[in-house]
């Protein structure tokens, strides 16, 4: 074939398809094509093995026309002569110099059109990163600016706003009833104010109103007053969380908490209704085997779940 009859590469000269772990293989085609009819099995390895390997060359498609390359891509050794024939059946010679399949050069063309548009949206991907970085970036410049420049007004802000979150919480918790009948006395109201500051600290989502006949520890009103089972002595609602914080702690080996969210823990228990006397065992079995591993009361959470009953009702006790 003259330079004139060759036909125009099959790929582009940039198409790299390296690093590619697959080919496509239309078995369809294979099957039904002169070469699977009339090949030998070690003309068959010999061309299927060169359609690999050419996938892997740049342009992908192509293989160099020279003997003993090819007699070393097709892992034909010293037998290549005995299967060149069959084995190069359908690959032409085109104006590079290179040899093309016309089949494996579709597929290729096919993997490198889907290559190019993966490239594209990693790229589009990557400049719409950078340009929302350099925009908080921007935004953060222009806050620090505003700041040195007006400084009173931002600190007069902040001020403002804690100031008023702090005032509203302490208001709350000191015009809450400060008192409380319990067999026929009134508790102080130091001790009542204390009990209500800290039950004002609870989450709106854990004071929720627990699932009826439940213990009630955050003073929803379902059940105004719970004995201790040990000594028997009626407690009002802050009062039983005192007391259920101290005998669980006690029990886990924990320091008191000085959390909101180890409290919160707590408070979660029994507003589900799991009361102290059926933790505790659970939590000391746990806490003897577990040692000084034990940092934090979630510790036990999926215990007290899995092995306590949650929803016992306390008995009720009036005062006299």
């Amino acid at each position: 074939m003259t330079g004139a009859e060759l036909a125009a590469p099959l790929t582009p000269p940039e198409c790299d398809l390296r690093g590619m772990p697959y080919m496509p293989l239309d078995i369809v085609r294979l099957f039904d094509s002169d070469l699977y009819a009339l090949s030998t099995g070690d003309e068959f390895k010999a061309a299927l093995t060169l359609w690999g390997k050419s996938f892997l060359q740049v342009p992908a498609g192509s293989l160099p026309d020279d003997d003993r390359i090819l007699a070393h891509l097709s892992n034909a050794g010293s037998s290549w002569r005995k299967v060149k024939a069959m084995a190069l059946r359908g690959w032409i010679q085109c104006l590079d110099g290179r040899l093309y399949h016309p089949v494996v050069a579709e597929k290729a063309n096919d993997a490198w059109a889907a290559r190019l548009a993966s490239k594209s949206r990693t790229e589009a991907a990557r400049l719409a990163k950078a340009d929302k970085k350099a925009a908080d970036e921007a935004g953060k410049r222009a806050t620090q600016s505003a700041t040195v420049a007006h400084p009173s007004s931002v600190t007069t802000s902040v001020t403002t706003s804690v100031t008023e979150s702090v005032t509203d919480i302490a208001t709350r918790s000191v015009t809450t009833p400060v008192a409380q009948t319990v067999t026929g006395s009134k508790l102080s109201t130091s001790k009542v104010s204390k009990q209500e500051s800290r039950l004002a600290l609870v989450p709106e989502a854990v004071r929720a109103t627990p699932k009826a006949g439940a213990p009630d520890p955050l003073g929803t009103g379902m059940a105004d007053i719970y004995p201790d089972r040990e000594t028997g002595k009626p407690m009002v609602n802050g009062e039983f969380l005192d007391i259920a914080r101290r005998r669980i702690y006690d029990a886990a080996g924990l320091p008191e908490p000085d959390s909101l969210r180890e409290l919160t823990t707590l408070i979660g228990w029994l507003a589900a209704g799991y009361v102290p006397d059926d933790m505790i065992p659970v939590i000391r079995r746990m806490a003897s085997k577990a040692g000084d591993r034990i940092r934090l009361l979630s510790y036990f959470d999926s215990a007290i779940r899995a092995e306590c009953r949650p929803g016992i009702i306390l008995p009720r006790r009036t005062g006299t």
